[in-house]
């Protein structure tokens, strides 16, 4: 009777996210503004008309939810237009039927992973304000705060846990026998695999939101002298919320990687094979004696050469150079605050928090 009620309300949270999320595609702009009234009114209420005490911490708070709510309903879409774009260009050995089969187990998948998130993110929630604040003030004081945010946090982590979990497709993929072929001469200049960099750089471009607005009063915290009980469980968050962003660029990027890797050294043998043919119709076009003959083996000669660079110069990495300098120049400074926790530099950063101080005054 409990498991009975238990995938009831499941069923129910699940329908309710679907209708919530199709409003807040339809009306980003009205949520947003409501969301900033609501949180108008609170301050308004809480502090009055002085704006020196009013909070911006969970101001910004509010407002980030909403922007990255927004773009990870479009994380999900557009993970499933990637199977049928890879199917449609010969990546995956999958045809039609198969392929709309494959992606409605992958979705019965992502949904275990949507709820085991939310209730790993909310918990994590409930947990950071136990921390911050103690039991007896968040039952006393900031119970209300705390159910929201932890409501707050069940509904990020849904998104948060399909994300974790559309990393995995490549050992979806295998479990499931579904072969991979690379594309030497795609025109998309990664063998075919494009669709799959741009899904997991968007991932980790939504990721990047939350994880910089931690780092990013993990830093301020000190400078505006407010919210010291907060500043460790931000960075427990941030160790979270990086290690998600692993899970759903990193280590996927990494998987697809290992794959074009074995099959560029299957075709190496071909590569060789056109490097003796280019030397040949090489020897032979200097005693070709007519014009249309000529032409022939010059056209030919082209084919093999390109076809052999194709293959030598084929890249291993589902994401181009460009992507891959992006998230790593976007990540380095989400990467500081555990950096410096981890190899203890508190002088180091009182002094720059004393310069930006004394910018600040």
């Amino acid at each position: 009777m409990q498991v009975t009620n238990l995938h009831r309300l499941q069923s129910a949270f699940k329908e309710l996210e679907v209708r919530l999320a199709h409003w807040l595609r339809h009306h980003f702009l009205l949520a947003l503004g409501l969301v900033s009234f609501i949180l108008l009114v609170n301050e308004l209420y809480v502090f009055g008309a002085d704006l020196t005490r009013w909070d911006p911490l969970l101001i910004s708070g509010g407002l980030i939810f909403v922007v990255g709510l927004r773009l990870s309903l479009d994380v999900g879409p557009k993970a499933m237009e990637t199977m049928t774009r890879l199917a449609d260009r010969g990546v995956l050995d999958l045809k039609d039927e198969a392929v709309d089969q494959f992606k409605r187990n992958f979705a019965v998948q992502a949904d275990r992973w949507a709820y085991r998130g939310g209730l790993f993110i909310g918990a994590t929630m409930m947990i950071a304000f136990l921390v911050a604040f103690g039991p007896q003030k968040v039952l006393y004081e900031q119970l209300l705060l705390t159910i929201i945010e932890t409501l707050a946090g069940y509904i990020a982590g849904r998104y948060l846990g399909r994300m974790a979990f559309y990393g995995r497709l490549r050992q979806i993929l295998k479990t499931n026998a579904v072969a991979l072929q690379v594309q030497p001469d795609h025109p998309d200049t990664v063998a075919g695999f494009k669709p799959l960099g741009d899904l997991y750089f968007f991932q980790a471009m939504v990721l990047t939101i939350p994880a910089l607005y931690l780092a990013i009063w993990w830093f301020l915290i000190p400078v505006v002298g407010r919210y010291a009980y907060w500043r460790d469980p931000y960075l427990g968050l941030l160790v979270i919320v990086l290690t998600i962003e692993v899970l759903a660029f990193l280590l996927p990027v990494w998987s697809f990687h290992r794959v074009m890797v074995e099959q560029k050294k299957k075709l190496w043998p071909e590569a060789d094979q056109l490097s003796q043919r280019v030397v040949a119709a090489q020897a032979a076009l200097a005693y070709t004696e007519t014009d249309q003959d000529r032409k022939a083996l010059k056209e030919q000669l082209e084919h093999l050469r390109k076809r052999y660079w194709a293959i030598e110069k084929m890249p291993t990495w589902p994401v181009d150079i460009q992507i891959r300098r992006r998230f790593t120049l976007n990540n380095l400074f989400l990467f500081l605050p555990i950096i410096n926790q981890a190899l203890n530099l508190p002088e180091v950063w009182q002094d720059i928090i004393g310069v930006m101080q004394d910018i600040v005054r």
